[in-house]
């Protein structure tokens, strides 16, 4: 999941280093050098390390505990919201490789973040009632969500089925590490659309439910 995969990244960061010796400061320096990811998600990643260090105190591991009470986080800069109009989202969805034009799609149908349709496996699909049952350990609210799907996200499914008996958006036999790679940026750049990530889908999709006049309450439980 989501919390493995963060962790196997800073495995790679830290390896070799003495458990003592690794402190918040350290932990954001390190993830201070990776642009490509916004503030909310490296200040995950600061959290999630620091967790760990606790575990190894508490384990006997490490001399002592870490927090981040005197060292901030991130800046979290001003919210922003870009969603695509339907006929941006066709542009897109045509020049994307088929591994990313399926997930893409299937994005704009059900408003599932990255890292839920990336490790979307098919236990968790119930094609006879139109439902996929996403685990709580995997969702960031830690809640378990039922997602209803559309005549269009059955469809995506339906041309998934038979790829992998375990991933539904498999790449070589696996899920793929990330959709943000340079595909994604070639496509987007053919499609003559910018500034916009590829959780802009959900925003999307978000935006879509509105227009189409679903209810805020019900819009913030699919979500």
């Amino acid at each position: 999941d989501v919390f493995k995969h963060r962790l196997r990244v800073l495995s790679k960061v830290f390896a070799g280093k003495e458990v003592d010796k690794i402190t918040p400061a350290t932990i954001k320096t390190a993830v201070a050098e990776w642009s490509n990811l916004a503030a909310p998600t490296r200040n995950r990643y600061i959290t999630n390390a620091i967790s760990i260090l606790n575990f190894a105190y508490a384990k006997g591991w490490r001399k002592s505990g870490a927090s981040m009470k005197d060292e901030k986080k991130f800046k979290l800069g001003p919210k922003r919201l870009r969603w695509l109009t339907p006929t941006e989202a066709e542009a897109l969805l045509i020049e994307l490789p088929p591994y990313l034009q399926a997930m893409a799609a299937f994005t704009l149908q059900t408003g599932l973040r990255e890292a839920n349709c990336r490790l979307l496996e098919w236990s968790w699909v119930d094609l006879q009632h139109r439902t996929a049952w996403i685990p709580g350990e995997v969702m960031k609210s830690e809640k378990p969500l039922a997602v209803p799907l559309t005549d269009v996200a059955v469809q995506v499914l339906n041309r998934q089925y038979g790829k992998h008996w375990k991933w539904v958006f498999p790449l070589n036999g696996r899920p793929i590490s990330g959709c943000s790679q340079m595909a994604w940026k070639k496509a987007k750049v053919r499609a003559g659309i910018a500034n916009f990530h590829w959780h802009d889908l959900r925003h999307t999709w978000a935006s879509w439910h509105v227009q189409y006049g679903t209810r805020l309450e019900v819009l913030q439980e699919l979500g």
